[in-house]
């Protein structure tokens, strides 16, 4: 019997698959955050692949495919290699709260492979403060008050918590709302409030002007009044009867 020594050597020819993998699948945020999912591309085959890059993201959304780090819709990869790709993923900016899966795919002719990412959004935070009318002006006497209805409405997809009132008036100038604090609001309702101006009894007549301000920990809205302060009846015929006066004295004389 004879023995001849064999050595073999096993090398890694590829196979035809494509991994497009991800540790982060999962992201959670309003529809004004910008969600960046990093994903790695693989080519185990044993030839060279041109990959197209796509993403069928939900009407309205918008998502950048950036294979290490720059936008582009198709990357290149050797046998054997890998390559980072990054998903920047921007939702519409009027989007309701829940759940949407954004799929991505890496295709070449002969291997592909797909991944799957979820963005939770919890609601977006918009809010509007205007009159009924749309009208931003009132007038009133030196030392008289005004009271202005107000409309504070949610126009975003997430509940309003704690809507704080405030103004921001001329010295002696007083501003008291009713109520005085905003609750709750829900995505689409909208909340009457009052705010009684009163002018500084020492108000000299003209323009005068107040900025009224809503403001929650996510969003704040705010609309300015101008306020036109008259001169008083009684101070208007008091001149006249002194002009009278003066052209009877005059005549007189």
């Amino acid at each position: 019997i004879a023995e001849l020594p064999m050595t073999i050597n096993v090398s890694s020819g590829g196979s035809n698959e494509t991994q497009l993998t991800s540790d982060q699948k999962n992201m959670e945020g309003t529809s004004k955050s910008t969600f960046s999912f990093k994903a790695i591309l693989k080519n185990q085959t044993a030839t060279k692949q041109q990959y197209a890059l796509m993403a069928d993201a939900p009407r309205g959304w918008n998502v950048a495919i950036k294979p290490n780090y720059q936008q582009a819709t198709s990357t290149e990869l050797e046998p054997n290699s890998t390559k980072d790709i990054t998903y920047e993923v921007n939702p519409p900016s009027v989007v309701e709260a829940g759940k949407y899966k954004i799929p991505v795919k890496a295709v070449s002719g002969t291997t592909s492979a797909e991944l799957e990412f979820e963005v939770v959004i919890t609601g977006s935070y918009d809010m509007t403060l205007n009159t009924p009318s749309g009208l931003l002006s009132a007038q009133l006497t030196a030392g008289q008050e005004k009271k202005i209805e107000l409309e504070v409405q949610n126009t975003g997809s997430a509940d309003l918590a704690n809507i704080e009132l405030n103004a921001a008036k001329p010295k002696n100038w007083e501003v008291v709302f009713e109520p005085t604090k905003i609750e709750k609001l829900l995505p689409g309702k909208t909340e009457k409030i009052y705010a009684t101006v009163t002018a500084d009894k020492k108000a000299i007549p003209g323009d005068y002007v107040i900025k009224i301000d809503t403001k929650t920990p996510e969003v704040n809205s705010s609309v300015s009044f101008r306020m036109t302060v008259k001169t008083p009846v009684l101070t208007g015929w008091l001149g006249i009867f002194i002009i009278a006066g003066v052209v009877a004295a005059i005549f007189y004389l």
